[in-house]
């Protein structure tokens, strides 16, 4: 290296312009950390799924073309069980996992899991969904990795539980496979 350069990062005035260079890598790692924290609790709505709820004497066979009956179906026909039918609408559901709830409230675990769900395809479920106990949810993901959940309950309101759109969370690295387009 010449001496010059040398000489430049011996002399007092390369002190101040270090500690700057410093205080600029220290921010910049501080606005990363924000922005990383931010963006994993990132909330976005799409309207690319409907949750539909029919009663019990729904013909499930004549209204969904593809229909894929969950672990989750009761043939009883007592008051308060409902068809529930999950479909994409316009796009690819890569994931769906269905989870059960035990007991004392705390996930058991997937009880089964479904792939690649075209809108031809219709996730079927029949269950009671009693006095707002969640019993089941289910979690899907987008194909850029953003994730929603739905609980099987009953919203103690108006008793309608149809949904069309949901709210997916993003991540960050769901962010960065939107920006690289990997899916």
């Amino acid at each position: 290296m010449p001496d010059y350069i040398l000489q430049f990062f011996n002399s007092p005035y390369w002190a101040p312009i270090s500690n700057i260079f410093t205080a600029i890598g220290v921010i910049s790692v501080i606005l990363a950390i924000v922005r990383f924290v931010h963006n994993r609790r990132r909330k976005e709505w799409k309207s690319n799924v409907s949750i539909q709820d029919y009663p019990t004497d729904y013909d499930v066979e004549m209204e969904c073309r593809n229909a894929i009956y969950s672990k989750i179906w009761t043939e009883e026909t007592k008051v308060g069980i409902s068809t529930i039918v999950f479909r994409p609408v316009d796009c690819v559901i890569p994931k769906l996992k269905v989870y059960g709830f035990g007991i004392n409230g705390k996930k058991d675990g997937v009880i089964e899991s479904f792939s690649d769900l075209t809108p031809e395809d219709a996730v079927c479920f029949r269950l009671e969904r009693a006095e707002c106990i969640p019993h089941y949810k289910i979690r899907w993901y987008s194909e850029y990795g953003e994730y929603a959940e739905h609980v099987f309950s009953d919203n103690l309101r108006n008793g309608i539980n149809t949904v069309d759109g949901i709210e997916y969370r993003i991540n960050f690295v769901s962010v960065l496979r939107r920006a690289l387009n990997l899916r």
